[in-house]
């Protein structure tokens, strides 16, 4: 199996994964910082290229309990625009993931607009994800 097409840090938190049920997720981004968000989002996408399911729920629950202990950060719009590139909501996982992406957003959004830069660009720029945060809060009325 050839993965030259792949993050080599990705691929490897997922061999790390499949080896021993978990992951490093402090991992340096291609921005030279810390920034677990997106790459638990990339891990989670490279789980659904490989329909890997445990690690697409190993991936899901870091990304939530980072979220829950977390500020919002510049890593958010990229998580976003990962996700929704990446994956297609076909599946229960997936789905579930752009729901967690959509709550995030809505609970954290003054923060969002003041700390992440691209934040308000996603809404324009990736496809579903306003339609998705539109139907939540209009569901949530």
């Amino acid at each position: 199996m050839y993965l030259w097409e792949d993050d080599p840090d990705v691929v490897h938190a997922m061999l790390h994964y499949l080896y021993n049920f978990d992951y490093n997720d402090k991992a340096v981004d291609e921005h030279g910082s810390v920034s677990c968000m997106p790459f638990n989002i990339r891990v989670f996408c490279l789980a659904h290229k490989y329909d890997i399911e445990p690690l697409k729920i190993f991936a899901r629950g870091r990304f939530k309990d980072l979220a829950a202990q977390s500020p919002a950060g510049d890593g958010f719009s990229r998580a976003v625009k990962l996700l929704y590139e990446g994956t297609v909501d076909t599946g229960a996982h997936e789905k579930k993931m752009r729901a967690d992406l959509v709550e995030y957003a809505k609970a954290h959004y003054q923060a969002l607009v003041n700390e992440d830069s691209g934040f308000l660009n996603v809404f324009v720029d990736v496809l579903g994800f306003g339609a998705d945060y539109a139907a939540a809060l209009k569901t949530n009325r």
